[in-house]
């Protein structure tokens, strides 16, 4: 069979799908299942490749499988510029990532995706998306309704590409985006957290990471904290001392552990050593949970 010149018009023509992932096991895992599915597949490895490659033949694609976490540019900024700068409302985009968090899900849906897989993705998912968002669009949006909120497909964030939230959303997916209403509105009025957190913390936030940064940036917004960023440890440890120096020190500094030119371990040492019990609190902001045994950074 050909390959796909166009949006899908049935089942007898293979799909064209932009596989946007910088790691390579994860593209060729997500290659042979795309194939195994009778998908033709280009790819990507960051998410300016894959704006580049869209921009260039934007009639040749019927699916986007986006990664997030990218270098050069990462998922939330390449769906952004699809959506915006190229117009293309209606090319299918789906999150493919291991960031499973309700902050990342709204990210998502604020760049308008029109699904999302967790990784590692199973076939089944995978075949799901590709007939609700290519081979039947309409009959698969439909379907996707009579389930129970409880479903697979609940887990998609389900709209046109546009902005309008199609009737999945409107039935199956409306439970999702209550879940981060109520979440949001929790963050701003729950007495609790506005008496753990004062109005107008100040925080800097050292965090390479693209995706985590918007996450945490998110976070902190709801949380009525004024924020400030760097994007590696001895920016950061920088901006810690030059901002005490001139009588605005931090309230608190959120310190990501792996991070180029300089680590988070070495720049809190080296706020310890300019500033001493002067300083701010520094706290750890990573996986590397082992890394932190014997490490105080408080």
């Amino acid at each position: 069979l050909p390959p796909a010149v166009g949006l899908v018009a049935d089942a007898a023509r293979r799909p064209h799908v932009l596989v946007a992932e910088d790691n390579v096991i994860c593209q060729r895992v997500a290659k042979r299942m795309l194939e195994s599915l009778d998908c033709t597949v280009d790819v990507a490895s960051h998410g300016l490749e894959a704006v580049t490659m869209v921009k260039a033949a934007p009639w040749a694609y019927d699916l986007v499988l986006m990664d997030l976490r990218m270098p050069v540019m990462d998922g939330i900024d390449a769906a952004t510029q699809i959506r915006q700068q190229l117009g293309l409302a209606s090319l299918p985009i789906v999150a493919f990532t291991a960031e499973v968090g309700e902050e990342v899900r709204e990210l998502c849906r604020e760049a308008r995706f029109d699904g999302f897989l967790p990784k590692p993705a199973e076939r089944a998912a995978l075949a799901a998306e590709i007939d609700r968002l290519v081979v039947s669009p309409g009959a698969g949006r439909a379907s996707a309704t009579g389930g129970s909120c409880g479903c697979p497909g609940d887990d998609k964030l389900l709209g046109d590409g546009g902005g309008r939230q199609g009737p999945a959303a409107r039935e199956c997916g409306s439970n999702l985006n209550n879940v981060d209403r109520k979440n949001c509105e929790q963050a701003q009025t729950d007495p609790g957290a506005g008496e753990l957190v004062p109005p107008g913390l100040r925080v800097l936030l050292v965090e390479d990471n693209a995706i985590c940064q918007k996450v945490a940036l998110k976070m902190l917004d709801r949380l009525g904290c004024a924020v400030d960023t760097a994007l590696n440890g001895l920016e950061g440890s920088n901006a810690a001392v030059e901002a005490a120096a001139a009588g605005r020190g931090y309230d608190l500094v959120l310190m990501d552990l792996r991070m180029p030119v300089m680590d988070g371990i070495e720049a809190t040492v080296k706020v310890r050593r300019e500033l001493g019990a002067a300083g701010p609190p520094v706290l750890a902001f990573t996986a590397e949970v082992r890394a932190l045994t014997g490490v105080n950074l408080v």
